[in-house]
């Protein structure tokens, strides 16, 4: 059924730190996109000039956004997927979803490996009260530069990861451990014209929800994202899509093995010019449109479509 909500994004990208007003360098991804991500990753040895002034490092930094992913670290989101409060009414009756993620960076070692901790809340209450989900994450990783080569045309930016989940209405409890990664060529990441990210991952999911899905359950899954910068036609506007296809290797308990994918493209205009660092607030406003499954956050199907508003600062 096609579902077409209005959402509010709730987006406080205001980092708050332990030690100075700075970012890390992968809370830098979060919040300007990937080609500053990638900047300083790619390049961490760069010197800086001569007299300039090198601020301390936090200790740690938060920020808030739909999910608690973490794995798509330097994945482009145009978007800068702001948390969510959607509101629905059908039929007479009211119906309401949440989608928040709190992300917890820690400083980084050597340079380039950075830990950190999430937690998510993925809640549908629909009218349909059969139909009701909520999922609640809680996970802690570390990820960084796994490989790149001399001339840091390419890179392999991967995640390691530690996953706890409660399932409020279904059965889907347990444990799991993930490893992801992105294939990076600095060539599609520099913005002109497009910005393109390939990954893929591996999931050993390890249910105890008491029913006859409990046991492991190994997958994989890969995908990629795009995002188009117009700034040739109208500046501050964007397209941006994903598509992720997911598939399990092994079931637990002869239960047939899931086979999903998941798409979504997204149109979204910013009210202020990119590039002017001089702007303290950044209102967007966003048109998602996503189909599929998305397995790995728990999700059920989907058929929306979303205007969304967002806040960034």
């Amino acid at each position: 059924m096609k579902t077409l909500g209005i959402i509010v994004g709730i987006l406080f990208w205001s980092n708050f730190v332990m030690a100075g007003d700075q970012k890390t360098f992968t809370a830098d991804c979060l919040e300007a996109g990937s080609v500053v991500c990638y900047d300083k990753t790619l390049n961490p040895n760069v010197p800086a000039a001569t007299g300039t002034y090198i601020p301390p490092r936090p200790e740690i930094s938060f920020c808030l956004r739909e999910k608690g992913d973490f794995d798509n670290f330097g994945q482009p989101d145009v978007a800068k997927s702001p948390a969510k409060l959607d509101f629905q009414r059908k039929d007479g009756q009211d119906g309401s979803r949440v989608k928040l993620g709190l992300i917890m960076v820690g400083s980084a070692f050597n340079d380039t490996w950075q830990p950190f901790g999430s937690l998510a809340w993925n809640r549908d209450a629909s009218w349909n009260v059969a139909s009701r989900t909520e999922i609640r994450d809680a996970k802690v990783g570390v990820t960084g530069t796994a490989y790149q080569t001399d001339d840091l045309e390419w890179s392999l930016h991967s995640t390691v990861t530690y996953r706890y989940r409660e399932d409020r209405y279904g059965t889907k409890d347990g444990n799991a451990f993930g490893l992801h990664a992105s294939i990076v060529k600095l060539a599609w990441v520099n913005a002109k014209p497009f910005i393109f990210v390939p990954y893929f991952g591996l999931l050993l999911d390890e249910q105890n929800g008491g029913s006859v899905t409990d046991g492991k359950w190994e997958s994989a899954y890969f995908g990629a994202t795009l995002t188009i910068p117009l700034n040739n036609w109208i500046k501050g506007l964007s397209i941006s899509g994903n598509y992720e296809t997911f598939q399990d290797d092994s079931a637990p308990n002869g239960q047939p093995k899931r086979s999903a994918s998941v798409a979504s493209t997204s149109l979204q205009y910013s009210f202020t010019d990119p590039d002017d660092n001089e702007v303290k607030w950044r209102p967007s406003i966003s048109f998602i449109r996503k189909t599929g499954e998305d397995v790995r956050s728990g999700g059920t199907r989907e058929n929306m479509s979303v205007l969304s508003f967002g806040l960034l600062h």
